[in-house]
């Protein structure tokens, strides 16, 4: 089923030439959680004109659409369109971000549609000069505007990164600001007057700060890490209502860290940090081998042993535990094992899955492993059920050109569990033939 579902009271705000459409929530959201297997093709999205990257993300309810064009709120179990924040203007291009929890979704544009002279004019230090952009904070659950003012961002901006936007929280926007220690300030997310700012984050052994992972900010915490001059690496946890410092990881204690790469991320409530080492088979972007509570800097997962089992690979690090294959040289075909923080155990056949991928666009729910081989022609569900038994196949009614292997192994936002499914983006062929999501219940 295709739905293009007209919403509820739609307001077009214009703001310095530029105008966008935001339709608020219409009836209600579906009661789900998110499934613990799946077995059929449940529904499809279509959108023309959103075009650029496609991603997903779960909601508190549903899910939310990411495009170049703004964002919408669909709901899992149906399909429907829930509320949506698009940009009108041909050739403006929306940055999104969404809280940890999803109950906030931040999204940016520039408050002038782009004049090619100007953006390509630099100033005197040879750097493109910022401009005034829109940062709309949304409700996850309503679409309601809570929050909405102005940043100076960069006019070529198209994926943020450690200092040019903020980083969205559910009470409140972090930036990260350069120096030789770093700084830190919480704006508010209802109209971006600073909340706390703190000074000299990093002590880099006298050293100064080299570089800088984009933060991530969870409900109780925001976590940042910096490369410093010296190679080395420090980590660091803030309490994200008045700054003060939870814990910091610097000298030996830190280092498991590698200063040279991005190395941090948000994965539900704990954080996957990147440890410099692993087989061929690892998906850097994804296989973490140390998880921490972001709250406290303890590790509540440890992977880091892996290496010693014959025939075993870290495919990736999710939010509850590891998900580990199994293959054995030359077999084109994967068991699965998820090994949960709290020391459970949960397994799948030997050799339950064909496939050439073992860590690309593979998912872990409550009752099964579901796994998409994006190099099969029609790019066939595995659902591959704990503790054994036959796997299932789910055909799709057309095939879906996703992500190849090698180009990105699994984007993030390409192949998610959401509240009541199990989302697919297929990547258009062209801009113009818009975005399309398949769900699967």
């Amino acid at each position: 089923m295709v739905f293009l579902v007209p919403l509820g009271a739609c307001s077009v705000l214009g703001f310095g030439g530029v105008s966008v459409s935001h339709q608020e929530l219409d009836g209600e959201w579906s009661d789900a959680a998110v499934p613990g297997s799946i077995s059929e093709v449940a529904w499809e999205w279509t959108a023309e004109g959103h075009w650029g990257d496609v991603e997903v993300t779960p909601l508190p309810r549903g899910a939310l659409v990411r495009t170049a064009r703004g964002v919408v709120a669909l709901d899992g179990v149906t399909g429907e369109e829930r509320w949506s924040f698009t940009v009108d203007d041909e050739g403006v291009r929306a940055l999104t971000d969404v809280s940890s929890s999803g109950e906030r979704v931040h999204v940016m544009y520039p408050k002038e549609a782009p004049d090619e002279e100007v953006g390509a004019a630099d100033d005197e230090e040879g750097s493109v000069p910022p401009v005034e952009w829109r940062r709309v904070v949304l409700d996850g659950v309503s679409g309601e505007v809570v929050g909405d003012f102005e940043e100076p961002i960069a006019p070529d901006v198209e994926k943020p990164g450690p200092f040019n936007v903020g980083v969205a929280g559910d009470g409140g926007v972090f930036h990260l600001e350069a120096g030789d220690g770093l700084s830190g300030a919480m704006l508010s997310d209802e109209d971006g007057s600073e909340l706390w700012r703190t000074e000299d984050l990093f002590t880099c052994e006298g050293s100064k700060v080299h570089r800088a992972d984009r933060p991530v900010v969870f409900s109780d915490a925001v976590v940042v890490r910096a490369g410093c001059g010296s190679l080395d690496a420090e980590l660091i946890g803030l309490d994200p209502g008045d700054g003060s410092v939870l814990w910091h990881l610097e000298g030996e204690e830190a280092a498991f860290l590698t200063s040279e790469r991005r190395s941090v991320r948000g994965a539900g409530e704990v954080l996957p940090v990147y440890h410099d080492q692993g087989s061929s088979y690892q998906d850097e972007q994804f296989s973490e081998r140390y998880v921490f509570d972001p709250v406290t800097g303890g590790v509540v997962g440890d992977a880091t042993g892996l290496e010693e089992e014959e025939h075993h690979y870290l495919a990736r690090t999710l939010e509850d535990g590891f998900l580990v294959a199994q293959r054995a040289p030359s077999v084109k075909a994967a068991g699965y094992e998820l090994r949960r923080f709290d020391g459970q155990i949960l397994a799948t056949e030997e050799r339950a899955v064909p496939t050439a991928s073992i860590s690309s666009y593979v998912l872990a729910l409550e009752d099964a492993v579901v796994k998409l081989e994006s190099e099969d022609p029609e790019t066939p569900v595995n659902v591959a059920p704990w503790g054994g038994g036959d796997v299932h196949r789910i055909d799709l009614p057309e095939p879906v050109r996703a992500a190849g292997y090698f180009e990105a192994r699994q984007p993030e936002g390409q192949f998610e569990a959401v509240p009541g499914a199990v989302v697919l983006v297929g990547l258009a062929d062209s801009q113009d033939q818009g975005a399309k999501v398949i769900a699967f219940h």
